[in-house]
């Protein structure tokens, strides 16, 4: 029957395991080169196990500061947004139709645009 262990159980586990793999070998044992190779395998690929979730956890903590401190800037940045259309003098990063009652971003327009600027050729 299956154990429900926890990760530090099979830390604990793995790592007691691992030492016991040449308990008792001596030169009287001609296996004893392939299992110290192995043990040496094991204890390589749990270093580097480790330090790989290691270097997880830290980024997932630098992801979580970065998240943060993006989400106050863009608090901090709408804060500032106009609360209307200032067309046609809006600096729109999109291209905008012909049309001075539509606005990019969606906001409410100024009662005063009603029509679209002259332009020198004009």
């Amino acid at each position: 029957m299956a154990e429900n262990m926890s990760m530090a159980d099979q830390a604990v586990q793995a790592l007691a395991m691992v030492k016991a793999m040449d308990d008792g070998l001596d030169m009287e044992h001609p296996e004893r080169h392939a299992i110290r190779n192995m043990k040496r395998i094991a204890m390589q690929a749990m270093e580097a196990g480790m330090r790989s979730a290691i270097d997880l956890a830290w980024q997932a903590q630098d992801l979580r500061k970065l998240a943060s401190e993006i989400a106050a800037q863009e608090k901090a940045a709408s804060d500032e947004k106009p609360k209307t259309c200032s067309y046609p003098h809006c600096n729109c990063p999109f291209d905008a139709p012909a049309d001075p009652n539509w606005c990019a971003r969606g906001l409410p327009h100024n009662a005063g645009v009603t029509s679209l600027p002259h332009t020198k050729g004009d």
